[in-house]
């Protein structure tokens, strides 16, 4: 190789070593991206799951609230049925939202497979309500199937946030070992690549600096009238054409 090809070479492994380092880099970026976008899925699903979970207290205190109102209180016991219109449909917004989520297989199974519990719990408390409102002895006689379906609920529930919490825990160590993954890539890629410009470099320079420095030596000694000075070609580029050059000119002096 010529110096030109020489240069251009180490100019192409520059190119290289750089498009390296950034590829590895945006690698490193997207897996972050999909890190991250993972742990605000799952953090989204707690946030619901967590709103729902208030949700179902919720109902229970209207429930109960509507064995304290007073049967002649008409705005009392219309603003216990607005109360259990609200948290019903926050318990279900919260729910759908969940069940509208990527989440894990087995998480929108149990989400799914919730579904019918909840509403049988709601329709319960609706009854109850109405009849609590109207008469409350006899509404005490619906408590024992309320409580249950609470209960049942409520194990469904905890079943769910169990299995949220650990997909939190799961992503958050993913995304951990994502970000070390991609540090650890970086800086191979990075030690890579100076390791390559430096010995491309170097090589560079012993092949263009050697060869001139015996020039200017064979030169100053032609300079002092010394003819006889070995002249020695080192390459077949054109710092070696120039010391043939210079050895045919030493030839011809002598």
């Amino acid at each position: 190789m010529n110096i030109r090809q020489k240069m251009l070479a180490c100019g192409a492994v520059s190119i290289v070593a750089t498009l390296l380092v950034g590829g590895i880099g945006l690698w490193g970026q997207a897996q972050l991206s999909e890190a991250l976008a993972a742990n605000e899925i799952n953090a989204n699903a707690l946030r619901h799951h967590m709103d729902g979970d208030m949700m179902h207290d919720a109902l229970r205190a209207d429930v109960l609230a509507a064995f304290l109102t007073n049967p002649g209180d008409a705005a009392a016991a219309s603003q216990v049925r607005d109360d259990l219109k609200e948290h019903s449909e926050r318990f279900r917004k919260a729910m759908a939202e969940n069940a509208a989520l990527p989440l894990a297989p087995e998480i929108r199974q149990a989400i799914d497979g919730v579904g019918p519990v909840l509403e049988a719990y709601i329709q319960s408390a609706s009854r109850i309500v109405e009849q609590a409102l109207a008469d409350p002895v006899a509404a005490r006689a619906l408590m024992a199937d309320f409580s249950r379906s609470f209960e049942q609920l409520e194990e469904r529930n905890e079943a769910i946030s169990e299995q949220i919490e650990a997909s939190v825990a799961q992503t958050r160590q993913q995304t951990e070992a994502v970000v070390q993954k991609a540090a650890w890539w970086q800086w191979a890629s990075l030690g890579i690549a100076c390791l390559l410009i430096l010995a491309f470099t170097r090589q560079l320079l012993r092949s263009v600096l050697q060869p001139l420095a015996k020039i200017i030596n064979a030169a100053r000694s032609m300079a002092q009238g010394n003819l006889r000075a070995p002249i020695s070609v080192d390459s077949r580029d054109e710092a070696g054409q120039l010391q043939q050059s210079l050895a045919d000119m030493q030839s011809s002096l002598r």
